[in-house]
């Protein structure tokens, strides 16, 4: 720990002091320390100093005392005022929490939320939530990390689930804090640190949950098996699990056991299913011959049934049938082939199955991963359940790329062109997007606008890879969640957006003929894609998408397009708010959501002045609702 190694420095150096500095420089633990302070001081101005202090030491030895003195002085300023001890810590490895875990924060910044952490009474989860909203990055911090994992244990539930939430917003880095005195056999707290491990770690800390099996309790048991579930070398241990648990904990390591993807799974699986069709339930991942053909007739025995009703009476009944579908995912061959086709060539009479509502049955899973944009709606995510199936294709592609779910949707778009023209013009965008245009708008010259707005719904511009991305939920088991994140290149063909705005040039004017430029009616889908298409080093593209949004100022996409490209928006969300039909709460939270809080708070004064204008007999709480979003963010530049 960084404490342990500040006091280990003082004991050295204060040797030093008494014994001199030939004592000191031969000292073989000393250059150690200086080590471990340099690995921090690329992270903290306060370690940089300390680092070059501890290097000149044995620079100039007539300067030797004073800078020893120096250094001592920093040494107790760091131990008195940003560190908490106990005389009994054992000495432990240092460990570096995030990339900037070390932070020139002033302690005085940090207090309150500390103090929020660290003691109990009412006000705890308003400081916390509070701090999270406007200044994330001080949980980060080295000196609020301990306590913030501490209060894992919050009594109060929901502020244990709020630490929960800001610790796994920290990434990765932290996972070792979380390991470091963690308990096995411990309650809500160990069980919420695990969750935590396992979905910031993943099969990096796959050797931590094999040492935990022997002594976790079944909650803590159930967590660990998720993570062992990301490495097939525990392929073995899951075997033993599944065959010696009961209840829960049977299921889930049959789900974990049935994500790894090998032969003796399948054996596993198959001998499973021999003895009891329920086990079919944990077929989603396998390509067995065998084991597909089994699943492919299960499923098609339960739509005959459906088909025959005509209903699914309950809402457990459309669980069940979705459940089901999925488990079509991942499959290839003649067996999975033949059932798609027949569930299309039955698609018509599908439709017609009405749910328990005795409105037509739809799905309505979201596949879509990329930023969501809260003030847009991105559309309907409604299927048939033809269409559905068409999906788990699709998403079965996405997973392995592999040649036989390739050919299984160039068959479907064969067949049915209509039905899996969507399918087929996604792969090729996948496969070849720097060069898609012509291929894909010659081969679909007919389709509407929309048609190609839905293809782009799972694309966006990646900052961090600085390149476009495809990214999309694969079908998944209850156990864990899967999504496809796939490079597509770093240059996007502008045509795309002339298409998609509906770009055309127009003759106006009876005598003197003048050429404008037009778009299409917007959607909100259209303008969800444009934003995430938004490359900010683009200066082309912005020119493009700058002219559309234009002529649609008092929209929701013309904000997000300026937020994109750090543009001035007060003025357009002024107007679009005083149009809206939202309330003051609502008001408050877009003007947050668009603006630093300095620049929110003109905006909220105005709305607050609007508000009285046209509702000069409004409640009180209306007005208090915009009051207090405005002393929020006065708060916030004070801090």
């Amino acid at each position: 720990m960084i404490l342990q190694l500040l006091l280990e420095l003082q004991t050295r150096l204060r040797t030093g002091l008494a014994a001199g500095g030939m004592i000191l420089l031969s000292d073989p633990r000393l250059p150690e320390l200086q080590k471990k302070v340099g690995v921090l001081a690329a992270k903290s101005p306060v370690f940089q100093r300390l680092s070059n202090l501890l290097q000149s030491l044995a620079d100039d030895p007539e300067l030797f005392a004073d800078r020893l003195l120096e250094t001592l002085s920093l040494l107790e300023a760091l131990l008195i005022t940003q560190a908490e001890w106990k005389a009994d810590a054992a000495g432990e490895a240092i460990v570096l929490p995030a990339e900037k875990a070390y932070t020139d924060i002033r302690y005085s910044q940090l207090k309150p939320l500390i103090q929020a952490l660290t003691t109990t009474g009412s006000g705890r989860y308003e400081i916390i939530e509070k701090t999270y909203q406007h200044h994330p990055e001080r949980f980060a911090d080295y000196r609020v990390l301990p306590a913030l994992i501490a209060d894992l244990d919050a009594a109060y539930g929901e502020l244990a689930e709020l630490n929960e939430q800001i610790l796994r917003s920290c990434g990765a880095g932290i996972v070792p804090f979380l390991k470091e005195g963690f308990d096995p056999a411990g309650k809500k707290a160990m069980l919420r640190r695990i969750r935590l491990i396992v979905d910031l770690a993943g099969n990096r800390e796959n050797a931590f949950y094999r040492s935990m099996v022997p002594l976790a309790q079944p909650a803590i048991l159930k967590e660990i098996i998720r993570g062992l579930a990301c490495d097939p070398d525990n392929l073995d241990l899951l075997m033993q699990i599944a065959n010696n648990e009961k209840g829960k904990l049977k299921e889930t390591a049959l789900y974990a056991l049935t994500r790894i993807r090998d032969p003796k799974v399948d054996a596993f699986l198959l001998e499973k299913i021999r003895k009891n069709s329920r086990f079919l339930h944990y077929a989603g991942y396998t390509n067995d011959p065998e084991i597909t053909a089994l699943v492919c007739a299960s499923v098609k025995e339960q739509l005959q049934s459906v088909l025959e009703a005509q209903a699914l009476p309950t809402l457990d009944a459309e669980k069940t049938l979705i459940e089901s579908l999925k488990l079509l995912a991942y499959k290839t061959g003649p067996a999975i082939s033949e059932l798609v086709c027949w569930i299309l060539d039955q698609d018509a009479a599908f439709s017609a199955v009405r749910d328990h509502q005795k409105k037509p049955f739809r799905t309505h899973i979201r596949f879509a991963r990329v930023r969501p944009l809260a003030y847009l709606v991105a559309g309907s995510c409604e299927r048939t359940l033809g269409e559905t199936v068409l999906e788990i294709v699709f998403t079965s592609w996405l997973a392995d790329q592999n040649d036989a779910a390739e050919a299984l949707i160039k068959t479907l778009v064969q067949r049915w062109p209509d039905k899996a023209a969507a399918l087929y013009a996604r792969m090729r965008l996948i496969q070849n997007f720097e060069q898609a245009y012509e291929e894909l708008t010659e081969a679909f010259a007919g389709q509407p606008r929309s048609f190609f707005t839905q293809l782009w719904a799972c694309v966006e511009y990646d900052e961090a890879l600085k390149q476009y991305v495809y990214r999309s939920a694969l079908i998944a088991n209850p156990l864990l969640e899967d999504t496809a994140v796939i490079p597509l290149g770093k240059t996007l063909d502008l045509r795309w957006i002339d298409l998609l705005t509906g770009q055309r040039n127009v003759e106006k004017g009876l005598f003197k003929k003048t050429t404008v430029t037009v778009y299409g009616a917007e959607d909100p889908l259209g303008s969800s894609v444009l934003v995430h298409l938004a490359d900010p080093e683009n200066e082309l593209l912005k020119q493009k998408l700058s002219d559309y949004f234009d002529q649609r100022r008092q929209t929701a996409g013309h904000l997000y397009f300026k937020q994109v490209y750090g543009l001035p928006l007060k003025e357009e969300l002024l107007a679009y708010l005083k149009h809206s039909a939202f309330g003051p709460g609502q008001m408050a939270m877009m003007t947050r959501a668009f603006c630093r809080p300095r620049e929110a708070i003109p905006v909220l004064n105005e709305l607050q002045d609007d508000w009285k204008k046209k509702r000069p007999n409004a409640q009180l709480w209306e007005f208090y609702v915009l009051e207090s979003a405005i002393t929020q963010c006065e708060e916030s530049e004070d801090e």
